[in-house]
């Protein structure tokens, strides 16, 4: 009888395991989720016991060990199933990601943003190689040498775009609102990033300040502005913050004690709350300027930060679109291969513990721009054509010259109506993509052509610039 009896055990438990086998649907092999189901049967069945996690993480360990080439691809798997400001960065990558911290990179010179599985184009920086091939804000990068990237992580596509000083890379940008693909070859180039540019504008009365994103170097920057600003006794300010990506925390939390009243800045805020950390400005500079700040859709991150506090502590009134909503915090950690990740560690609040993630920063004064034909543009004269126009000319006739070669992105010297070695330099560049001769004067046919090849551009009437001045008036 205990024969038989053993031997009925013995064939309860294989025909178990074969109905098992029956009641599923995977015939042809195994898939993820056939391994998921066997995992679990052995966790809550092996009689010595094991966990999932426990088995899962012998296998890895193992494939690691005898594939230590697939340690990359697997970490990237693991970070790509988190948020998506967290990732694994090869070495290229990583190199890349510390030259855009530290302001100092090899490449075309443009801000990207990961938006949507598109990389956008946030702003192409001053004087760079993107800005002088005519890249523009907004523009889609969809192609780098032939390969497509739509789809592709921002790391990876910024690990590709730059490259060594003086090498060739051929960018295809798709326009908004178009389908056409446009091509630039554009030579890369080494520059340090600068992040913030700043003039006097009103006849004198309002300083305008630019902050592209936040970097090592940024405070710095702001901090020689200001001084430039308070030696011609310009009290009122502009603090354009629109397709700014965000940046370096130190420098937000320096740029903010500049402007904000004394008392809590920046709130951080960890998975362990004993680590959570408040940030606060021990002096009163809320009454040293009046300030205006401009933000809009592309507005991201530490530009959230700043817009959300100088709003909170009432230190400027904000004027644009609602910002992106980026309200958490990455750490960058390298590792000894030269690779290394970035990881969400935290979420921040704004100085009165206003949460900024997926809610953005909701302007005061909500205005959108708009677009309109260069021959509709309310602020942009007609050219007045002459047998030359050169540096004797008026003011006003070099001025719609200039703003004409800056639209085409040819001149990006300062707008002021003063025809200098910038502005001949432009012209040289017109004359020789339009075919005329390379003299560097503006002679009637050169302008012309510069009429014909923008009065039918579509520029921007920017009504956030204009509420700005304004509220300062």
């Amino acid at each position: 009888m205990k024969k038989i009896a053993a031997l009925l055990l013995a064939f309860t438990m294989l025909f178990s395991t074969v109905a098992f086998a029956e009641e599923t649907e995977y015939e042809h092999g195994f898939t993820v989720d056939y391994m998921d189901m066997i995992i679990e049967y052995i966790a809550e069945n092996y009689k010595f016991g094991v966990t999932e996690g426990q088995l899962y993480e012998t296998v890895v360990k193992k494939m690691l060990d005898e594939n230590p080439q697939l340690f990359e691809e697997i970490l990237k798997i693991a970070f790509g199933s988190l948020d998506k400001h967290s990732e694994f960065l090869v070495y290229e990558e990583m190199q890349d990601l510390i030259g855009s911290i530290q302001a100092s990179v090899c490449g075309i010179g443009v801000n990207v943003q990961e938006r949507n599985g598109e990389i956008v184009v946030v702003n192409p920086i001053e004087n760079s190689p993107a800005k002088k091939a005519g890249i523009l804000s907004g523009d889609v990068i969809v192609r780098v040498d032939g390969e497509e990237i739509s789809g592709k992580s921002l790391a990876y596509a910024q690990g590709i775009i730059t490259g060594e000083k003086g090498t060739e890379v051929k960018i295809g940008i798709r326009r908004p609102g178009q389908t056409e693909i446009i091509y630039f070859t554009i030579i890369r180039d080494k520059f340090e990033q600068t992040t913030v540019a700043g003039s006097i504008v009103e006849d004198g009365k309002i300083g305008y300040l630019v902050i592209s994103s936040f970097s090592t170097h940024t405070a710095a920057e702001v901090k020689e502005k200001l001084a430039y600003f308070d030696k011609n006794g310009v009290k009122k300010l502009i603090i354009d913050l629109r397709n700014n990506p965000g940046g370096d925390k130190d420098a937000l939390i320096e740029i903010l004690r500049m402007f904000t009243p004394k008392g809590p800045i920046f709130n951080i805020e960890f998975k362990d709350s004993k680590q959570n950390e408040k940030y606060y400005n021990n002096k009163d500079n809320s009454k040293k300027y009046k300030v205006v700040v401009l933000v809009n859709e592309y507005s991201a991150s530490a530009a959230e930060a700043f817009a959300g506090t100088m709003k909170d502590t009432k230190a400027a009134k904000i004027v644009g679109t609602t910002t992106y909503g980026k309200g958490t915090v990455q750490t960058v950690n390298n590792l000894l291969t030269g690779a290394g990740f970035r990881l969400t560690i935290a979420t921040y609040t704004t100085a009165k513990g206003t949460p900024v993630d997926g809610v953005g920063v909701i302007p005061d004064y909500e205005i959108k721009n708009k677009k309109c034909l260069l021959s509709q543009h309310p602020e942009v004269n007609d050219i007045e054509f002459a047998a030359e126009i050169n540096e004797n000319s008026s003011k006003e006739s070099i001025y719609t010259i200039e703003q004409r070669l800056n639209l085409l992105n040819i001149y990006t010297g300062a707008v002021d109506g003063v025809f200098d070695d910038d502005t001949r330099a432009a012209v040289g560049v017109f004359q020789q993509r339009y075919s005329h001769e390379v003299t560097g004067k503006m002679d009637i046919m050169t302008q012309v052509d510069l009429h014909n090849a923008t009065r039918n551009m579509e520029v921007l009437i920017d009504n956030q610039y204009n509420k700005a001045i304004e509220l300062l008036k």
